[in-house]
Parts: C-alpha cells; structure tokens; sequence
C-alpha cells in the first residue's frame, strides 16, 4: 500500500539545483522526518495529508531517521538524495491532493514542489528556535515569498501623517487583570465569509479594510445594531488601489467622513444618503504618543477592540499555535517582509509569557480560524506603534 497522489510524471531531476547528494545527510533526514511531523500536526487539526496506511506513510517519510541538531545553522538550499526527495514529493503530491491544487505544467509545478520544500525548511528552523511555537501546512505553503508579500502591506503605505482625532483611552488602576479575557462576539456571524474583494483574493493587501470593518461591527453591535456593508469600503474607499493596502486609520477617517450604509443591499450607491449610514465619531489612538501597551490594555478590557498594525516575517504564514514573538532582526528589518493589520480582542498569560489575542483576517492562519497569540508587554513588531479604535460612533 501506497501513498495517493505519489505521481512521478513531472520531467524534472531529483537533484536539481541542490548541489551534492551526500552533503548534510543527517539534516537532510531531519527535515524530511519534520515534514512528516507537521503533516501529522495537520492531521491532527482536522485535516487527512496521507489516505493510505499509516504505518506505510511513516516509512515513506522516513520516520526511522536520526535528526540532527545542527540544522538551524544550515544552508536553506539542503541537498537530497533521490530516494530522500522522492518521499519529498509524495509529501507534496498529497499535500495538492488535500489542498485540491493542480498545475497542469511541468515547471509550473516544479517551482511550486521547490516553495514547498523552502517552506517547511523555514518553519522548520523557525520551530527549532521557540519550540512552543507551532508551525504546519496551509494554502501558503507552496507559495513564493513576492506572493505573500503581495497580502501584506508595504511599509510606506502604512505610515499615517495625520494626528489621531481622539486623544487616548484612560482608565483606573484597578481595570488590571492577569487572565485571559476575550470579548464576546461571534465572529462567524460578521458576514465575512461572502466578502468578494476587489481583482483576486489570494493577492490582496486588505487587512486595514476587514479589521477596521470588524472593529466597527463589534462596536456598533453594541449601541446601534448597525450591519454594515463591507463591500462597500472595497467598493467607495480608492478601489483602484485597495489591494496595495493603506493604514487602517485612513478606513476609519473615510466612515468617519463619509460613512457606511446600514444592511447588506446591492447595487450600492458611494455616499448614499438615502439609506441609514454609520459614522464614526472619533479615531482613537488606544496607546498614546508613549506607545504604551498599558493603555491598550485599559481600552480592551472596557469593551473596545482595536486593530494593530505589525511587522510579519515570513514565518507567520506557517503559524499554528503558541505565542508568537518574532526576533528583534525581523521585526526592524528594512524594508520590513511587510505589514499586517489584525484585531486586539483579548489578552492572557501562558507560561509566564503575557500575550495579545488578535484575530486574523487570514482564517488559514492561526488556530481557531485565524486567532493568534502575540507576545504582549515589550511593542514586539510595533504592535504598540499604531492601535486604533473608534469612539462615540452615530447612525444617520
């Protein structure tokens, strides 16, 4: 018994690229057997990589192997044996199987198998180096880095020159808790499933747009009840450009200015008045000119969410679980991989470690459809550069 999808059809050199076959054997091995292990974390998380015999896919994958612990000071480019990225590619071909990808062209395919296995090296090193973080595979994992990048936001378009028009959140000393607390709210039920953005989803740097959108659900739902319709933020708000991104304070100042119509009708019209709209009163700046994270932990624990604004190393598109904390290198890189906008909507304390829960507009990644733990309490990846939310919002 086999493996499905172990198809070895593509015309292609089991050594391409790789150099020598017999350099770094052990840590060759070594990634091979964690590959397999994080098929098993996918597993495990609901998912079937492998339809055949169990016993049968750990030999395949060569399980037997000793790992070696030299690997993180490795080159990325490691070479394989042909039996070694033969298992490789079984992995990959089930992988495509799960993941229902098919590329009908040779090199096509090839450089895809070839970002497969770049990317379980990197997440592979990246768990090495803070074993309580969890990395596994998702649609990302064939991908190159221009197309993550290409869902972040770029450095210079998230810099807001604009003074915050709310001043900063304060609260009694006594609002200070050291256990997980997260807001009540149903994010299944925030009408993002059926969002249709602008030219392709898979390329789209539109954090700012559905993280602001969530925070004003969250809050609206609160006072006014208010459905808004986020296609109209795509739609009304610089369509030409909203998949390059922008800061999440530019959203909030068009509903301010402008805002959003109530339900969920189409056609739209941009500046409908004849409908009921959603104004945002002022834009808050939850940490203050000191960035501190005290203030935003005062303004969460009062029933206001806020987005953030942080550097993400490639690493964070293979994130699962554990409290995700980035290297001082990544986070002050420059140019930076990018910048991704997500929603503060709890925080907690696990192992000694404090840690902002956020929620990601990319459900692939993270636990739960998108939660991720994020170190709390030292700015990490400016989490503390730019917190937003909203105040005294109106429905006209």
């Amino acid at each position: 018994m086999t493996c499905l999808g172990g198809s070895k059809s593509d015309n292609v050199s089991p050594g391409v690229g790789y150099g020598t076959i017999q350099r770094k054997l052990k840590a060759r091995w070594y990634v091979i057997i964690s590959v397999f292990l994080i098929i098993l974390a996918t597993i495990a998380a609901g998912g079937h990589i492998c339809y055949a015999d169990f016993e049968e896919c750990k030999n395949i994958l060569g399980l037997h192997a000793t790992p070696n612990e030299n690997l993180a000071t490795t080159q990325t480019a490691i070479s394989y044996s042909p039996s070694e990225w033969a298992h490789l590619k079984e992995a990959f071909e089930n992988y495509l199987i799960y993941y229902k990808k098919h590329y009908s062209q040779n090199h096509i395919k090839y450089q895809r198998f070839m970002n497969f296995v770049d990317n379980m090296e990197s997440m592979i090193k990246a768990e090495r180096r803070n074993p309580s973080i969890s990395f596994g595979i998702n649609n990302f994992t064939d991908w190159s880095e221009e197309e993550m990048q290409s869902m972040l936001i770029k450095d210079d378009l998230i810099k807001v020159d604009a003074n915050i028009s709310g001043g900063t959140f304060e609260a009694p000393e006594d609002h200070f808790f050291s256990f997980e607390k997260t807001l009540d709210y149903k994010w299944e039920h925030d009408g993002l499933d059926n969002i249709v953005l602008p030219d392709q989803e898979n390329y789209c740097a539109s954090s700012s747009h559905l993280s602001a959108f969530r925070v004003q659900q969250m809050i609206s739902r609160k006072d006014h009840h208010c459905r808004t319709n986020v296609q109209e933020l795509f739609e009304c708000f610089n369509k030409d450009t909203v998949c390059e991104g922008t800061a999440p304070y530019n959203v909030f100042e068009f509903m301010k200015e402008k805002g959003v119509s109530c339900g969920n009708a189409e056609p739209f019209i941009c500046n409908d008045n004849t409908v009921k709209r959603y104004f945002v009163g002022h834009v808050l700046d939850a940490a203050g000119s000191a960035k501190n994270e005290r203030h935003m932990l005062n303004l969460l624990k009062n029933g206001f969410p806020f987005t953030v604004s942080v550097t993400v190393p490639k690493e964070f598109f293979s994130y699962r679980s554990g409290i995700f904390e980035p290297t001082p290198q990544q986070c002050n890189q420059k140019p930076s991989f990018g910048k991704h906008v997500m929603v503060v909507v709890g925080y907690g304390s696990k192992n000694k470690t404090d840690y902002w829960l956020l929620q990601n507009t990319i459900k692939s990644i993270g636990y739960k459809n998108g939660f991720v733990r994020w170190k709390r309490g030292e700015n990490v990846c400016g989490i503390a550069d730019m917190p937003l939310s909203i105040v005294d919002p109106r429905v006209v």
